[in-house]
């Protein structure tokens, strides 16, 4: 049996009504949150990271 790669999803849509921006763009030490999201995901193991924005 072949493996098959793991696939990461992020859902990143949307946007804070408090602060007024999309909230995977803040930052946190440096990093947004999308890139610390992508980061995990890749450093997880997942072959490919999907972003679904909107």
């Amino acid at each position: 049996m072949t493996e098959r790669p793991v696939l990461g999803l992020v859902l990143a849509a949307g946007a804070s009504r408090r602060t007024g921006f999309p909230k995977a763009l803040a930052v946190l030490d440096g990093e947004t949150l999308l890139q610390r999201a992508c980061a995990a995901l890749r450093n997880g193991g997942c072959a490919a990271v999907y972003v679904v924005v909107g």
